[in-house]
């Protein structure tokens, strides 16, 4: 089949989950004989001077398509860029299935006839944070209440109604709605979504890769650990809150927070405000195989989101085998069983400081978490999944 991808997220630029996830499903799909062109919206010039090298030797088919900025004028510019490809593409050949990894794509496909899969990555069709200006800096989850009256706190009214049609016109449009874990699933059914449009595809991962290349260094300290974006959603800082009290009772403890972001810089002056710069690493935005060597260090796995932390950095860490520490928010019980493949906590400083001392006091309890969240990660999100988008691919070529 051909397939076109629609993302704007794909290497080579470093970055997270989502790229893994973008990239991992075009390496499959070209080794199962599809036909698979990419078009990525960029918003840095060298990311896409980098790419056409890269691209060339990798086999992939991409097009970049340059975002100057988020304003009008310039939106409209890639919006009839992406068009103009579209349209170059299918006079070489028909394009069986667009894969739209954003609802803010799925307007390219007005006034045409198109199968088209919206694969969501967040909670983009219920929230309208995720849309234009973001008030109190607030990420998009499954509020079930689409009121103005309640979204006016997080956007503005102009973001607020622009993403009311956008949704209602995405839900249309769409020909099936790809989630990644039963709980985003069960929020579109929830706010009046048809479960019929709806398709599960649960990430993968290659576990046992990622536990061979992750396996623990020597070093003698107890190192607790933060992988994924230091952004407001993942809220690195309460993290270091927590570290802050526990490390003034174990001398023998680090902290390394294993990526970069927005918040980079307020989290190393809150280190040298309260003196625990030398017991504090941050690494910065990393390539992922560097990512994987820095894993050697951590002992556990600390995620402390205030919306939701399943995604691709809680499978990897699970699949370090290492026991996880994690907010009890979201959807998160869907994978993580509080005692039994990781330790659930409040989301304060002093809640999860104690569950931090509760591992160092009991090594054999961490052993037997990390060891079942690895076991988890690898039945729940094998490759196997890859499987599945095929088959959703199927759906497509039955029904010509």
């Amino acid at each position: 089949m051909r397939i076109c991808q629609i993302v704007d997220d794909f290497p080579p630029q470093k970055g997270g989950g989502t790229l893994l996830h973008n990239q991992s499903l075009v390496d499959y799909l070209q080794s199962k004989g599809h036909d698979v062109e990419v078009i990525v919206l960029r918003r840095n010039v060298k990311d896409i001077l980098s790419f056409e090298k890269q691209s060339a030797e990798s086999g992939y088919k991409i097009h970049n398509v340059y975002l100057k900025n988020t304003k009008f004028i310039s939106a409209l510019s890639w919006f009839f860029e992406i068009k103009k490809i579209i349209k170059k593409l299918e006079k070489k050949s028909k394009i069986d299935v667009f894969d739209v990894h954003n609802s803010i794509f799925i307007p390219l496909f007005f006034g045409r006839k198109a199968n088209v899969i919206l694969s969501l990555h967040f909670y983009e069709l219920t929230c309208p944070v995720g849309v234009g200006r973001n008030i109190n800096n607030a990420w998009p989850m499954p509020c079930g209440n689409f009121s103005l009256k309640k979204c006016i706190s997080c956007v503005s009214p102009l973001n607020y109604f622009f993403w009311k049609l956008l949704r209602k016109y995405a839900i249309k449009k769409s020909t099936k709605i790809l989630v990644k874990y039963r709980p985003m699933a069960e929020s579109l059914t929830n706010n009046g979504i048809n479960s019929s449009k709806i398709v599960l595809v649960p990430h993968w991962i290659d576990a046992q890769k990622i536990n061979k290349q992750t396996t623990r260094s020597e070093h003698s300290t107890f190192n607790f650990g933060f992988l994924g974006r230091l952004a407001n959603e993942k809220n690195p800082m309460l993290l270091l809150q927590a570290f802050e009290k526990l490390q003034n009772h174990y001398e023998n403890v680090r902290l390394i927070f294993v990526g970069g972001g927005a918040l980079e810089s307020s989290l190393k002056e809150y280190c040298v405000k309260n003196n625990i710069s030398s017991k504090v690493k941050i690494t910065g935005l990393l390539h992922h195989d560097d990512i994987y060597t820095e894993l050697k260090n951590i002992d556990s796995f600390v995620f402390t989101s205030p919306y939701d932390n399943y995604g691709w950095a809680l499978l990897e860490a699970m699949a370090t085998s290492r026991p996880i520490i994690a907010t009890n928010v979201y959807g998160i019980k869907d994978i993580l069983n509080n005692t039994k493949n990781a330790l659930l906590t409040e989301q304060t400083p002093d809640s999860i400081s104690e569950k931090m001392e509760h591992l160092l006091k009991n090594p054999v309890l961490g052993k037997i978490i990390g060891l079942n969240a690895y076991q988890t990660v690898k039945s729940r999100h094998s490759l196997k999944n890859l499987e599945k988008y095929e088959e959703l691919l199927e759906q497509f070529k039955q029904s010509h």
